[in-house]
């Protein structure tokens, strides 16, 4: 095969496919959005509904001048049943709004005013309203008592029916196109063995994938409205919306070591059980899984503790590379790549080490499809660790917000593709253009050990030293 055949497993049709659609998403609900911009005002705050809970008790309300010309406000109050458990912390509240600009105000809330028992709060609701030229404006306040804390079943079980239903696409498809995985006397215990294997490799690399944030955030009720970081961090912290990803619950970023191990080892076990799909010896196959999976675990590591994220999920690690930084007198964003170049490069070498070679035996239809997805993993990885995952430069942390929330999350869904699709076709072009055919899994092995490891020591090292100084 040549470099045609090398890059032909890079999926191109899905892609385009999809692309189609969340242009078209895009550019319907930006035209609706726009419509509804004259009707509603000059101003919108964010957030847009307000929520509070026992333990956020209080708000910063941002109210933006979308237009050109400096806008009068006032005539602000607090109303609603529950208004009388709201104070605004500052007393000296704005008068007018700059052009392209915006004005906050603060908002406390009494929790024990929601109190039932100890523990044990109910909801309440109530807004914020003010007025500017001939606009009124109400924004919702929402205090979410511990009644609404009950657990969602049916989402639970959507999402276990959503992976399921992955599970059915990307196992049961190359099941029945491969051969038949054993025959002859020992054909029973070999399949169910073999089954066995195929399916742990496919639940570990969904368990792996359902921990990419794709975006940053999903407010329910919201999708045609303008949605700031304000409001898409209450969404983050469960109140009206959640995060984007089907298992937020997990360990956070370093179950991402776990999952990837799992699904390292297990492709290893099904590559070794059918024949043809896996040279005879294992060894220099287990030995390159292992010292991919060191080299992560040093990058994860020195990653994490450069851009120290608030908290160990994917999202804060995504959000901590959403802000900008002076670099050389330009302002750029705080990207993994810009704060770890070295870092980046030995991925990226990881990502490369990952594909599979031009010595590789003709595989078993599942063995392809691990190896996509493998590549297709490790890919989406480096992106959230290194690209600022779905983040946009210059929209994700902006001060007026250009789209409305549904055309902002298919843009951070279609930047979160492009970027994937971008790192797996540079990876293809340089494993093509550098690949020395006569080499084995034994040379690969030595030139992880001699170059990447050490490298990767000495970039946790390094970042150690700066954090210590």
């Amino acid at each position: 095969m040549g470099a045609r055949g090398s890059t032909a497993w890079v999926p191109r049709a899905p892609l385009v496919c999809a692309l189609m659609v969340l242009l078209a998403l895009l550019s319907g609900l930006g035209c609706a959005a726009n419509t509804a911009d004259d009707a509603e005002g000059p101003l919108w705050s964010d957030p847009g509904v307000v929520r509070l809970s026992p333990t956020r008790a209080g708000v910063v309300v941002q109210i933006h001048n979308r237009t050109g010309t400096v806008r009068p406000v006032g005539n602000f109050a607090l109303a609603g049943d529950d208004w009388d458990a709201l104070r605004f912390v500052d007393d000296s509240l704005p008068r007018t709004i700059p052009a392209y600009d915006s004005v906050l105000v603060e908002l406390a809330l009494s929790p024990a005013t929601f109190r039932l028992e100890p523990g044990v709060y109910r909801s309440g609701q109530a807004s914020l309203t003010f007025s500017s030229d001939s606009f009124a404006y109400a924004t919702p306040i929402e205090f979410v008592g511990t009644e609404a804390d009950r657990p969602r079943l049916g989402t639970v079980v959507a999402a276990a029916l959503g992976l399921a239903g992955l599970a059915l696409a990307f196992g049961l498809g190359p099941l029945r196109t491969g051969p038949s995985p054993a025959r002859g006397s020992n054909r029973s215990d070999g399949a169910r063995g073999l089954g066995f294997a195929i399916a742990a490799a496919f639940a570990s690399a969904l368990l792996l994938a359902a921990t990419i944030p794709i975006g940053l955030g999903l407010c329910r009720g919201r999708l045609l409205d303008l949605v700031g970081p304000r409001e898409l961090e209450q969404c983050r912290e469960s109140l009206g919306g959640v995060e984007l990803l089907a298992l937020p619950g997990t360990p956070g970023i370093w179950w991402w070591l776990v999952a990837l191990a799992l699904f390292t080892a297990t492709i290893t076990i099904v590559k070794a059980r059918i024949p043809g799909a896996a040279p005879t010896d294992p060894a220099p196959a287990l030995a390159l899984a292992a010292l991919r999976l060191l080299g992560f675990a040093l990058l994860l590591a020195a990653l994490v503790c450069g851009l120290a994220p608030a908290s160990a999920s994917p999202t804060d690690l995504v959000l901590a590379q959403a802000k900008f930084v002076e670099l050389a007198g330009l302002e750029v964003p705080r990207w993994g790549i810009v704060a770890q170049p070295l870092g980046f490069a030995l991925g990226f070498a990881l990502l490369v080490q990952s594909l599979p070679t031009k010595s590789t035996p003709a595989a078993h239809a599942v063995v392809a499809t691990l190896e996509r997805l493998n590549a297709l993993l490790w890919a989406s990885l480096l992106v959230t660790l290194y690209l600022g995952g779905p983040t946009i430069p210059a929209l994700t942390e902006r001060p007026v917000p250009l789209l409305a929330h549904a055309p902002e999350l298919a843009v951070e869904l279609l930047s979160f593709i492009a970027k994937a699709a971008a790192v797996l076709y540079l990876a293809t072009r340089l494993q093509t253009q550098g690949q020395d055919p006569s080499q084995d899994q034994s040379q690969r092995v030595s030139s992880l050990a001699r170059w990447i490891i050490p490298l990767a020591l000495l970039n946790l090292a390094t970042i150690l030293i700066w954090r210590l100084i």
